[in-house]
């Protein structure tokens, strides 16, 4: 992950950005070191807080698809750009809306 080398590139501290997204310091330190998976709520409050994409704080590699823990990723080096962009856009949703997105993307698709 990324996080680290952002942070710094925005001359952010460790506390500030974890204030900036809610969260503790602890948290920001184990996600810089690998220790802990950001759930994807967290990924997007690290990327607004760092003016990124969730794609460049986890390297193209793996995303969270599950709220929590992180332990359901999802291996984004196995898509294109376009296919990552449309996953990043629905992880910004709120649960209502993708709701909605997955009730039409279904309707699509049984109408074949």
């Amino acid at each position: 992950m990324n996080i680290k080398n952002l942070r710094k590139r925005k001359g952010l501290t460790q506390k500030q950005l974890a204030e900036m997204c809610d969260l503790s310091e602890s948290m920001i330190s184990n996600l810089e070191s690998g220790k802990k998976l950001p759930s994807f709520e967290t990924l997007l409050k690290l990327a607004e807080a760092l003016e990124c994409s969730t794609s460049d704080i986890i390297d193209n590699k793996k995303i969270p698809i599950t709220e929590g823990d992180g332990q359901n990723l999802l291996d984004l080096s196995q898509l294109n750009e376009e296919q990552r962009k449309l996953i990043e856009d629905v992880l910004r949703l709120n649960p209502q809306q993708r709701s909605a997105v997955l009730s039409v993307t279904e309707s699509f698709l049984s109408n074949k």
